[in-house]
């Protein structure tokens, strides 16, 4: 049996697929879509950076998240078949993000059967957005940290609410949704949507009234994202007083 992931040391993960954005429809509206795994080791390495990203641009631009399932459903694999790929892996993502796996992940890379599954760690962040919205990528990074950083069980319920402690939610609310069905529909055609946009992870897309581009693909560090959102949002400015827009 072998994982169906594909997860490089350029940066990036991606699979066999390829939402709808928030700013659909409209023409005033700079939109960044940030597609990412919440078990993907390189998106934990550039969650440091998106939030230099997002802070650089807090009140420019919108950001939103977009779970990709790339560890979902048929991609999921029993933690024997992909841990020696990992190991492998951990050094590079240090190297280019900075971003340190604690000695409780490295623990639990060894237990074979645990089920590297991205699901239901996917669907508490559908949760939380539901719920709290505005802390989304807040959340998303706490969930990787707990994960790749101190190996927390992300299929255990007690996980979450432990993460969830800091922000204004209602445990036994969260909890009810975090082991609904709808909730975990909502998280599949997330999945489904996500295919539509073939990103390998992380990556984003920025959205504008120039149209779709892709901002980076796999792993960039900050600086280099932030250039070229710079860039993008000083050629909208000069196209248009061209065309006479303010």
């Amino acid at each position: 049996m072998e994982n169906k992931v594909n997860c490089d040391v350029t940066g990036m993960c991606s699979h066999e697929q390829a939402f709808t954005p928030s700013g659909a429809g409209r023409t005033d509206t700079v939109e960044i879509i940030y597609g990412y795994d919440p078990l993907c080791g390189w998106c934990y390495g550039f969650s440091a950076h998106l939030q230099q990203i997002r802070a650089a641009f807090r009140d420019k631009v919108l950001f939103t998240l977009l779970n990709g399932g790339i560890f979902a459903n048929t991609r999921q694999t029993p933690m024997e078949f992909i841990s020696a790929h990992i190991n492998r892996s951990m050094p590079y993502v240090t190297e280019r993000t900075g971003a340190v796996f604690g000695a409780h992940f490295r623990q639990l890379l060894l237990k074979k059967e645990y089920p590297y599954d991205s699901e239901k760690a996917s669907v508490a962040v559908t949760v939380f957005r539901e719920l709290l919205p505005g802390k989304v990528f807040e959340f998303a990074a706490a969930v990787q940290t707990a994960f790749f950083y101190n190996g927390m069980d992300i299929h255990a319920d007690s996980t979450y609410l432990e993460l969830i402690r800091p922000f204004d939610i209602d445990p036994p609310l969260f909890l009810s949704k975090l082991q609904s069905a709808a909730s975990r529909q909502l998280t599949h055609e997330e999945y489904s949507a996500a295919a539509r946009y073939r990103l390998a992870y992380p990556s984003s897309l920025i959205i504008s009234p120039l149209g779709t581009e892709m901002l980076h693909e796999g792993f960039e560090p900050a600086s280099q994202v932030i250039a070229k959102i710079e860039r993008k949002l000083l050629q909208l400015q000069q196209t248009s007083v061209v065309t006479g827009h303010t």
